[in-house]
This record gives structure tokens, C-alpha cells and sequence, in this order.
């Protein structure tokens, strides 16, 4: 059966669309039709706006895929400390060390949550932005830490800061989009 919102396909007995939230009721799903809606005005913007949705989805999960990877980039120079390096020998961070240290592995599983989250449906979708916040927070709070230690930032630390504002305006879009359909 197809969406009578977005036109979207959906299972047989679906209670709601995964793509645009639509709750189905039960008097509704006897009367859906076996076949997609015909093209019409809202037919038409619908598509406009799946198109558009797949392409942030695409974007969500490749800028996702890169704050993962930051793990394994630089994340304190000049000694060239990566990530992995920051968790596994727990460089001296002050006090606190060793929850600063654990920082790089808390943002890359953030971002791979990030990216299920954006394949999950749209109505999962609404927990990465306040999940982006918490990467930018975290980010910066290392990266302060390890300006106070003596270290510079590294590619890994800018690539996670990059990747974290780029996901929470991919997020603040698509909450627009919602709230304009």
C-alpha cells in the first residue's frame, strides 16, 4: 500500500509512514488504494520533496561517516596523536585525564549513531541534532583542554568540529522542511 501523504510505498499494516510520519488509521488503511496516488499538485510537491530528503539523507550519513573517521586523523600535534592514540596511551590531560582521553571515541560512536539515526526514519531523525550539539560540545571542550596542556589541534579535532556544524544544519534543515510541509 502507498502513503495517502507522501506516496511513499509502505507494508501492508503499517500504522505509520517511515518516510514523512503520517499516522495511518485503521479506517484509513482498509481504504488505501493497492496502487500509487496519481500525479497531482501534492503528488508532485510530495516527489519534490523526497528527492530533496534523499539527498540530505545521503549528506547526513557521508558527513556522519567522516566524524567517525576523525577518530583515526591527528587530534593533538605537533606529536601527531591521533584519536585511537588518545584513547589506547592516555596522554597527561590534566585533571580529568581520563575522561578527556575517552572524547575522541565518545564523538566518532556519536557520529556512526548519527548515521543510523538518519537511516532510521523520519521520526528518529529528530535525536541528531541535539546528538550534533553534544559532539560540538565535546569537541570543543577537548580541544580547550588541549590548548591549556600545551598541545596544538589537530586535523582529526578541526575535522570533527567541521563535521559536527555541518550535521546540526543538516538537522535544523530538515526540521524546517518537516515544519513547512
Amino acid at each position: 500500500m502507498f502513503c495517502p501523504k507522501c506516496g511513499c510505498m509502505i507494508p501492508d499494516g503499517a500504522k505509520v509512514c517511515t518516510e514523512c510520519g503520517h499516522r495511518i488509521r485503521r479506517c484509513e488503511a482498509d481504504a488505501l488504494k493497492q496502487e500509487q496516488p496519481a500525479k497531482g499538485e501534492a503528488r508532485a510537491s510530495m516527489t519534490g520533496y523526497a528527492t530533496g530528503k534523499d539527498a540530505l539523507l545521503v549528506l547526513t550519513c557521508i558527513v556522519s561517516a567522516m566524524l567517525a573517521l576523525s577518530f583515526f586523523l591527528e587530534w593533538l600535534g605537533p606529536a601527531g596523536i591521533t584519536g585511537l592514540d588518545v584513547v589506547l596511551d592516555q596522554p597527561d590531560m590534566g585533571r580529568g585525564s581520563l575522561a578527556v582521553c575517552a572524547m575522541p571515541l565518545f564523538v566518532a560512536v556519536l557520529g556512526v549513531f548519527c548515521a543510523v539515526l538518519s537511516m532510521a526514519g523520519e521520526c528518529l531523525r529528530f535525536y541528531i541534532m541535539p546528538l550534533c550539539a553534544i559532539v560540538l560540545g565535546t569537541t570543543v571542550m577537548f580541544g580547550v583542554r588541549a590548548q591549556e596542556m600545551g598541545y596544538d589541534i589537530g586535523l582529526g579535532t578541526c575535522l570533527a568540529l567541521f563535521c559536527g556544524g555541518c550535521l546540526l544544519i543538516l538537522a535544523l534543515h530538515d526540521r524546517a522542511d518537516r515544519r513547512n510541509r
